[in-house]
């Protein structure tokens, strides 16, 4: 048998409350979730590391970082499409 279902071992009880997304390594404190994607992004990051969409509320950081040229893609984000 496997001891009684786990009740009274910590580490099971914990793990538990985490759930299978757990398995990933966590969510960092932060870090977003891009709409068109879904793919999960650093903090940090002001476009989504799959698709370049730009963060939502972060248009202007991107346009600076990317050197506020008219490129395709920034004019696509900021339509919306």
């Amino acid at each position: 048998g496997y001891g009684g279902d786990g009740a009274g071992a910590g580490g099971a009880s914990s793990a538990s409350a985490v759930g299978w997304g757990g398995a990933f390594g966590g969510v960092e404190e932060g870090s977003w979730k891009c709409d068109a994607c879904m793919v999960r992004n650093k903090a940090a990051d002001v476009k989504c590391a799959a698709c370049e969409t730009v963060r939502p509320g972060h248009e202007a950081d991107a346009a600076a970082l990317s050197g506020g040229g008219s490129g395709g893609a920034s004019a696509a984000s900021r339509s919306g499409i």
